[in-house]
């Protein structure tokens, strides 16, 4: 019988991470044991969960300069070098999941390599396209930025397959050259233990007959959330007290004070839920209880080519979405799935929220091609069949 224990290595709290979560879920309803090293909080959540084991060193991952990130980066990937030689040589592993970036993480699957395993990365997010938009977003970048496509091509080269969320990732790394005859897409879909479609029925208010807006993300700057503060003001202008911005997600302190501050001094104070960080059992429910969600991300080298996981949660409990308009979001969706605005314009995308909220029409026929569309964007079957052929594999 074939080793069904799958490694799983991450640079994230599991908790927070949306996508480890649902491929753990998966395999394990497919008859899999997982271990997970990964960071944790010095306010540790205990995971108890089926046939899952958690081991990894305590990380406040800090938001700042890039020499914080070099040093809890430095600080994981030795925890995980050593952690991961230990477990493959206990568990004999086929296969160890690594979620990049950074890329230098592949290098936590070397030894298990050596010892029979086959490497499977999850390449969540690219680092020369995080670390442009982060620090500078034009052709250049400087040393580090080397460095970064330096083990962006050592990561292609000790993976045995390589999955990406959607097809601009993969496009990106033609552009620069590198080889992607071994990367195939897993979208980020939804777990559908969490996100079920049972009942469904696009109510246009919540129960209170307001029309609830909704942001769920990171929140930081080159997410736009300020933008969306501002177009709400026009949105109150028209809508009164039955309109209603519903806020969720962590990120920047100083961000976070100054959309509070734009906020009060707009005077939005009492058309505005702000939640903080919830639990990801509790976002379905937060997402049917809204009307629209909205994706207001700035243009930068990464977001052009992303498409953002919190496109599934809505379309799959047929709720309209609002989103700048972005290559790699146009590569799945069109006008007819989703309202798009100009990325930056706080004014066309009030305009497009104020146009949903006159028209329940237009609202209903936008939810039902939303979700019609991104039904059709499976994920659970395809990265299933990669592992079971690495488990199979001599």
């Amino acid at each position: 019988m074939k080793n069904k224990r799958v490694l799983m290595v991450l640079y994230k709290y599991f908790h927070e991470d949306p996508r480890p979560q649902r491929e753990a879920a998966a395999l394990v309803r497919n008859g899999y044991t997982i271990d997970v090293i990964c960071p944790r909080p010095s306010r540790d959540h205990h995971f108890e969960r089926e046939n899952m084991c958690f081991s990894g060193p305590v990380i406040d991952r800090k938001r700042g300069s890039r020499f914080r990130y070099a040093f809890e980066y430095g600080t994981f990937l030795a925890y995980a070098f050593l952690a991961s030689a230990y477990l493959q040589l206990r568990h004999r592993y086929r296969v160890v999941q690594i979620f990049v970036m950074p890329e230098i993480l592949m290098l936590d699957g070397l030894i298990p390599k050596l010892l029979g395993a086959h490497i499977l990365m999850d390449w969540e997010d690219p680092s020369t396209e995080v670390y442009l938009a982060k620090y500078c977003d034009d052709d250049g970048g400087g040393r580090l930025l080397k460095v970064l496509q330096l083990f962006e091509r050592l990561g292609l080269s000790i993976a045995n397959r390589v999955i990406v969320p959607n097809i601009g990732f993969t496009r990106a790394f033609e552009q620069r050259g590198l080889p992607v005859g071994k990367i195939d897409v897993v979208m980020n879909g939804v777990d559908s233990a969490l996100f079920t479609e049972e009942g469904n029925s696009i109510p246009h208010r919540d129960g209170n007959g307001r029309f609830v807006v909704f942001y769920n993300g990171s929140i930081i700057p080159r997410h736009g959330l300020h933008i969306l503060i501002e177009a709400m003001r026009k949105v109150v202008d028209v809508a009164g007290n039955a309109a209603v911005l519903r806020i969720i997600g962590h990120g920047e302190p100083g961000y976070i004070a100054s959309c509070r501050k734009q906020i009060e001094e707009a005077g939005l104070g009492s058309s505005i839920e702000w939640l903080g960080h919830v639990n990801i059992k509790e976002i379905p429910g937060l997402v049917a209880s809204s009307s629209v969600g909205v994706i207001p991300n700035l243009e930068n080298a990464f977001t052009r080519i992303n498409f953002p996981q919190r496109i599934f949660e809505f379309a799959t409990l047929k709720k309209p979405l609002v989103i700048a308009r972005m290559d790699g979001i146009e590569d799945y969706l069109s006008e007819r799935d989703v309202a798009f605005f100009p990325p930056g314009d706080h004014d066309a995308l009030a305009h497009r929220l104020i146009e949903l909220y006159r028209c329940e029409k237009d609202y209903q026929v936008l939810a039902e091609n939303i979700h019609s569309t991104c039904a059709g964007l499976e994920w659970e079957q395809t990265y299933l069949e990669h592992v079971n052929q690495m488990v199979e594999r001599t």
